[in-house]
């Protein structure tokens, strides 16, 4: 087995989301699902809001992840979801360097609104 080094390991590590930055509960939810600005793609929407420190909990972004029940299975939803943290994961970065020069914190939750029938074989990473 190949070990990783760890310049490289220390950057995979610093990719992977932080139990910290998940934005939990139905009330944060739908506070930025309320205020926030919202961006839509064809099976896709984001919701983003400016929010204090305290609300974010010190954290400059924080995320959270939602599939609506009209994918009537959870294996489905498991998986849309999954997909969706792994796409974030990779973008990262870029969203960090954005929010680190305004110096304002920042909620986003992304809401998968497609439904069984738009072909869960065709949902890719790219997709996302």
């Amino acid at each position: 087995m190949e070990s990783v080094p760890r310049s490289q390991a220390s950057d995979m590590l610093s990719k992977r989301l932080q139990k910290q930055d998940i934005i939990r509960g139905r009330g944060a939810f739908s506070t930025i699902i309320s205020q926030g600005q919202h961006i839509q793609q064809t099976h896709l929407r984001g919701y983003l809001l400016s929010v204090d420190a305290k609300f974010n909990r010190g954290r400059q972004f924080r995320i959270g992840f939602a599939v609506s029940r009209q994918v009537k299975s959870a294996v489905a939803r498991n998986r849309i979801r999954r997909l969706m943290r792994e796409a974030y994961q990779r973008r990262k970065g870029t969203l960090a360097e954005m929010t680190r020069d305004k110096g304002k914190f920042f909620s986003l939750v992304l809401l998968y609104i497609g439904n069984e029938t738009t072909g869960m074989k065709k949902v890719k990473l790219e997709d996302l």
